[in-house]
């Protein structure tokens, strides 16, 4: 404020010339005057005004005693009264042409000193009340508080500090003191904004530091981050909005200002971060904070355009616009980086047994874990589709029980992404020498596929008939695997290619060939496996009965055909459950104890151990 009151009044003849004037937000009518009351009114302003004035040094300001915060809260309502009175007086003396009077220029004078010491009240009532201001912003009860203080109750003592601001500013602002009054509350409130952020753990975020941290502390800001974000944006922009809009309610364009001053640079600064975190690659595990922090930034937006909705402020919902954008396009890069890992894995590494694949394991992981922000993810992908446009085959999701929804982005992506895992499994089961055991990985491994979908949210997004069609793919890899594995062993048992009636010597032999077949086969299997019960159980279940079909089928052509009293008198008999017996040792992936309850010989050197019997001759 300048030292020459004369020089720096902010009244000017041309703005006092009216009769009309606006007065704390409504138009009045300003009261008649007589010279006499003229004079009364500056000599009883000049009596409290005078008392309570600072002087020209603004050093001991900080040491001067409050009227607003003392014990005789009358004589700060006395104080605005006569300050108030003072610009009345001022607009009747332009009106009856006394610009030019001594009692004119007296009237100046006491405003200004009035100013003078109505923006050390509001420094110390902003300093005083922090903490009780920072709470009723947040509350956002500005409507019950703007009742009580215009039914002059305030002995509350949150509402009380929030009045007593508001007609200090009201005051200055009326009295052409606007710029000072803003000055001195923008520098309060933005050091206890910036103050309150910090506190919650919101620093200045560069690029340079969130590129150093490690993807750990990286996720740990990220969720501090999370964790801070609506409290920052209810207790601190919305509820300094709050206060703007009540304190300034009398001129919007310094409401705008106050308001954009103390909290566009911290709200910049605070929506920024998604983006740093954006531009920092990550690993596939890290995928879900991104997803997460988009839903926030997402949630958060429609508050942000509400707050923000100044143009002062654009920068605020530009920052916040561009960070969404980044988050979504690095979500869509981080997914498009992990199919092309998918399709560039180029390692010869065989499962032992042909069991489950790390890739597949890694896949479905991946995958079911992305389930979980189904409908994030889906806003994400149809904002930021796929660069390379992937195709389906057209009937993918043929039968699917919603034909008449379309088809989310989401269910595409994951889709792709297991077709293209299905193509490389393909690739992977060619590199085992072995047919029968390439069968037996795929179906090991599209079974577990199988499971992982129907046991999570992808059963939703990819519906019934991808599960359905997939486990029939499951039936032809374990159709493929018994019959490369042992329909060699099964033809030791002819039963078309062999009369019925044939001499015991050559039934002999197709036992004898039969198990030597079948051991030869089973020692080759003894390392396979099949992780998962239920399919170990299908498949043992299928070839013991097999077995046991082709077996009945032989002896009932070559042991039963003479009639009880034939060859079938005292041989041997095999079920279901004696092969079964055999089968039980195969896929567990461990080698098959040389004896056991089943019967197999504990001769270690009889390469043909005995699986059917070899039938006795016929002594009637």
């Amino acid at each position: 404020m300048s030292d020459s009151p004369h020089l720096s009044s902010r009244y000017s003849l041309q703005s006092l010339s009216s009769n009309s004037k606006s007065t704390l937000g409504s138009t009045v009518r300003m009261p008649s005057f007589s010279k006499f009351m003229v004079e009364d009114a500056l000599r009883n302003a000049e009596t409290i005004v005078k008392k309570w004035d600072l002087g020209l040094s603004p050093a001991s300001y900080k040491h001067v005693a409050s009227m607003f915060l003392g014990s005789d809260r009358e004589e700060s309502r006395r104080f605005l009264k006569s300050v108030n009175l003072l610009r009345q007086v001022m607009h009747f003396l332009v009106d009856c042409n006394e610009s030019s009077s001594g009692k004119l220029v007296q009237a100046q004078d006491l405003t200004q000193i009035a100013m003078r010491r109505l923006e050390v009240e509001l420094h110390q009532l902003l300093s005083a009340n922090k903490d009780l201001i920072d709470a009723e912003s947040s509350s956002g009860k500005s409507n019950a508080s703007r009742r009580d203080s215009e039914r002059g109750n305030s002995d509350e003592e949150g509402n009380g500090a929030v009045a007593d601001i508001k007609a200090i500013v009201e005051c200055m602002v009326s009295a052409g003191y606007g710029t000072e009054c803003a000055k001195i509350y923008k520098l309060m409130r933005k050091s206890a904004v910036d103050e309150g952020l910090y506190q919650l753990g919101i620093h200045r975020y560069k690029s340079s530091n969130v590129r150093k941290m490690s993807q750990d502390e990286r996720e740990l800001a990220i969720g501090q981050w999370m964790d801070s974000a609506k409290v920052v944006m209810h207790s601190y922009f919305r509820g300094e909005r709050v206060l703007c809009d009540r304190l300034f309610a009398t001129s919007d364009k310094i409401r705008e200002k106050c308001f954009a001053e103390i909290t566009k640079e911290a709200a910049i600064n605070v929506f920024r971060f998604p983006e740093l975190i954006a531009e920092c690659k990550g690993s596939p595990d890290g995928i879900l904070v991104l997803i997460d922090l988009y839903g926030m930034v997402y949630d958060l937006w429609p508050e942000i355009e509400v707050i923000f909705r100044f143009e002062s402020t654009l920068e605020v919902k530009l920052q916040t616009l561009t960070s969404l954008v980044k988050l979504g396009k690095s979500v869509q890069a981080m997914i498009s980086a992990f199919e092309s890992t998918i399709q560039k894995d180029s390692s010869k590494f065989l499962v032992n047994g042909g069991g489950i694949h790390p890739l597949t394991r890694s896949v479905m992981t991946f995958t079911g874990t992305l389930t979980s922000r189904s409908g994030l993810l889906s806003d994400i992908l149809a904002d930021h589709p796929h660069p390379d446009n992937p195709k389906l085959p057209e009937s993918y999701f043929e039968g699917s029980n919603h034909d008449d929804i379309p088809v989310s982005p989401v269910s595409i992506r994951l889709a792709w992404t297991i077709l293209v895992l299905l193509c490389k499994l393909d690739l992977k089961a060619e590199l085992y020498k072995d047919a029968s055991l390439s069968y037996l990985f795929l179906a090991n491994n599209l079974h577990f596929i199988v499971q992982q979908v129907s046991a999570t949210n992808l059963k939703y997004l990819l519906g019934d008939e991808w599960i359905t069609r997939h486990t029939e793919k499951i039936r032809q890899y374990m159709f493929g695997y018994e019959s490369t594995a042992w329909n060699n062993v099964l033809t030791m048992l002819p039963l078309d290619s062999m009369p019925s009636d044939i001499p015991y010597e050559a039934t002999a032999e197709c036992i004898r060939k039969f198990n030597e077949a079948f051991m030869a086969e089973y020692r080759k299997q003894k390392s396979w496996i099949v992780p998962d019960g239920n399919l170990r159980d299908q498949i043992r279940e299928s070839l013991s009965k097999k077995f046991t079909s082709v077996y009945e089928e032989f002896r009932e052509m070559h042991f039963c055909s003479n009639g009880p009293s034939g060859k079938e008198k005292g041989q041997p008999r095999m079920g279901s459950d004696d092969f079964g017996n055999y089968l039980a040792h195969l896929f567990r992936g461990a080698p098959v104890p040389e004896s056991s309850s089943t019967g197999l010989s504990s001769s270690t050197s009889n390469s043909t151990r005995t699986i059917l019997c070899l039938p006795r001759r016929n002594t009637i």
